[in-house]
């Protein structure tokens, strides 16, 4: 969350899960710019497990907040492709991923922020746990199938009633190679269009 306190961009960390405490932005970053947002996509613009920002502002240039987290937590993400019988891009199709304890939820959806798209690649954190788990996903059609994720920290591709297209490694991801995993079939991130009004992930 951000707030302008006396001209000073101010981030708000939660601390142990019960109280907040606020961080002065640091100088020279995106969350230390004041501008009047009109629309926010987020999505792991780097293909490195992190979820970035994009924000568009009215008559400015548009902010990128990286997200640098030394964090190092294993994660998953899942592009879904529809079938005949679904729209290509899947919207509206639901994945639960069964992980680490926990069954979670994530939605394929063509809306966001105002007029912005996220990326349409699921995230899913899984803490400590190095067992990817199992995908359960409902597609647009009705049809219901379960894909057992072979690995964390990898970006996959699913096809509905084909399976697991592709994956790459986050490491090789964030060393630059991205060229394989683009030749693998992978869901990219699309396009950023920064002569409109408009951030599509």
């Amino acid at each position: 969350m951000g707030n302008n306190l006396g001209g000073t961009a101010v981030a708000v960390p939660q601390r142990g899960g019960k109280n907040f405490s606020l961080v002065p932005a640091v100088k020279g970053t995106g969350l230390a710019v004041l501008v009047t947002g009109r629309g926010a996509a987020f999505g792991d613009l780097f293909n490195d497990g992190k979820i970035d920002v994009v924000i568009n502002a009215m008559d400015h240039t548009p902010v990128l907040l990286r997200n640098v987290s030394p964090d190092h937590h294993h994660w998953v993400e899942l592009g879904l492709v529809g079938g005949p019988k679904s729209p290509r891009d899947a919207t509206c199709a639901t994945i639960y991923l069964k992980a680490n304890g926990m069954r979670m939820r994530q939605d394929v959806l063509s809306s966001g922020s105002y007029i912005s798209s996220n990326d349409r690649r699921m995230h899913f954190g899984l803490g400590d746990a190095t067992d990817a788990g199992t995908a359960e996903i409902h597609w647009p059609s009705g049809a219901k199938e379960f894909v057992k994720i072979p690995a964390p920290d990898r970006i996959y591709t699913i096809t509905e009633g084909v399976g697991l297209r592709g994956r790459c490694a986050g490491e090789a991801v964030r060393g630059g190679e991205t060229s394989a995993c683009d030749a693998e079939g992978e869901v990219g991130m699309g396009e950023f269009f920064q002569g409109s009004s408009r951030a599509v992930f």
